[in-house]
């Protein structure tokens, strides 16, 4: 095209009172390009500049494959918002003496492998991106965002800064990255740690559970109690009906064994009192005397004092 030939430092295409701006062949620029309209901007073909200054009254669009290396934009319109599209690399910054992204409290939507530097400014803001802010942290003066990265370097997927405009952190479930991500103050884990520690939290609940059976069924391999484990997964808890108390003898020649089994009796009893206030069985439990099943009753209400 004609503009393809125009070798001026500075390309500065239209003015505040110009109409609307439509990109629609694929222009490769040599110069600092600034488009300025008092409308809109969109394109069907897309924009390889290295320096890309947009001003706009109206929404700005441009979504095809564009290649620019830094980008800066002012959209005035109230509520209007801003599009792009990069397929590599893009920093914010000025071109042509505007700063940064900054709208009218519109949407900004950006799209690149790599976005670094500068501010972007409006009520909401979609990024997409493989990494964000790994070289220079851009600041997030947006009211709520999204955010989906891809990628991650040494750990990190995203660094950004924390505008005035972002009071309130965005949720975990609306940035998402396989590396750590920072904005301002706060911090967003890879979605496969915070599983980890979901995992980690149900095994220590899992381990005090496992403590409880095991010290009971230390107390049945002794031959204090017997288990069973049957449909709906109910701990039964099987144990004698209740003796008259053993009397150890200190003379016999088996006085150690009976006071260990006294102990034994003692500590299981306990146990179960505990067990039957926690509801770990009910009255239909039943227990192992003289190879028969007895059903809890009032015979052995002594287990519940």
């Amino acid at each position: 095209t004609e503009l393809d030939t125009i070798t001026a430092g500075i390309l500065r295409i239209g003015d505040s009172n110009s109409g609307n701006i439509t990109v629609t062949g694929n222009l490769t620029l040599a110069n600092t390009t600034s488009l300025i309209t008092g409308g809109n901007v969109t394109d069907t073909g897309s924009i390889a500049v290295t320096d890309l200054a947009i001003q706009a009254v109206g929404p700005v669009t441009l979504d095809e494959a564009n290649d620019v290396d830094t980008i800066a934009a002012n959209v005035t319109g109230a509520g209007n918002g801003f599009t792009f599209y990069d397929t590599d690399d893009l920093t914010i910054g000025t071109v042509d003496g505007i700063s940064d992204i900054t709208t009218n409290d519109g949407t900004i939507y950006l799209s690149a492998l790599t976005i670094n530097g500068g501010t972007f400014t409006g009520s909401h803001a979609n990024i997409y991106a493989s990494t964000v802010g790994l070289t220079d942290e851009p600041t997030a003066n947006v009211a709520t965002m999204f955010m989906e990265l891809t990628g991650e370097v040494a750990s990190f997927s995203g660094k950004l800064l924390q505008g005035a405009n972002l009071t309130v952190k965005p949720d975990d479930t609306v940035i998402n990255g396989p590396g750590v991500i920072t904005i301002g103050p706060w911090t967003y884990w890879p979605s496969d740690q915070t599983n980890i520690y979901a995992v980690l939290s149900t095994l220590a609940t899992l381990s005090t559970q496992q403590e409880k059976i095991e010290r009971l069924l230390s107390a049945a391999a002794a031959g204090a109690a017997e288990f069973f484990m049957s449909p709906p997964l109910w701990l039964d808890i099987m144990m004698e009906e209740e003796e008259e108390e053993e009397e150890c003898d200190p003379d016999s020649p088996d006085y150690e064994q009976c006071i260990q089994r006294k102990k034994q009796m003692s500590w299981i009893r306990s146990d179960l009192r505990r067990l039957l206030y926690s509801g770990y069985f009910n009255s239909n439990s039943t227990v192992l005397y003289d190879e028969e099943w007895i059903k809890i009753s009032p015979e052995l209400s002594w287990l519940k004092y």
